[in-house]
């Protein structure tokens, strides 16, 4: 993730529990500031990792983990970022991709999503 999105959240975040996709530098800077969970399971529990094996939501972790704010590259609607969460803050689109999983290059900003607004499902 972006150090200009960890660098919003250590002036401005609201206190609570973030959570994000490759959250490794998100959580080495914001050590002992704000907690961190890493929502791609693998410096998870393995009970973490099941659970997305097994194809649990990334919004029913988020929530079962205590995330209160989504840092990710994602659109507003897409199943881990619901249309009910706020956006409270976005970068400039950065571009993103070009890796084995994903071998087209796209430009999504970074965001960072308040899931306080949105029920369980």
């Amino acid at each position: 993730m972006s150090l200009v999105a960890t660098s919003w959240i250590f002036r401005s975040g609201p206190p609570g529990r973030y959570g994000a996709p490759d959250a490794g530098l998100i959580g080495y800077y914001l050590d002992g500031r704000r907690s961190v969970v890493d929502l791609d399971g693998l410096t998870n529990t393995f009970d973490f990792a099941s659970k997305l094996r097994r194809g649990t939501s990334i919004f029913e972790l988020e929530r079962a983990e205590g995330v209160r704010y989504l840092v990710a590259r994602r659109l507003p609607g897409t199943p881990d970022a619901p249309n009910c969460a706020t956006i409270l803050w976005s970068s400039d689109p950065v571009p993103y991709g070009g890796g084995f999983d994903q071998p087209f290059i796209t430009r999504i900003p970074i965001r960072v999503f308040d899931l306080g607004s949105c029920s369980s499902r």
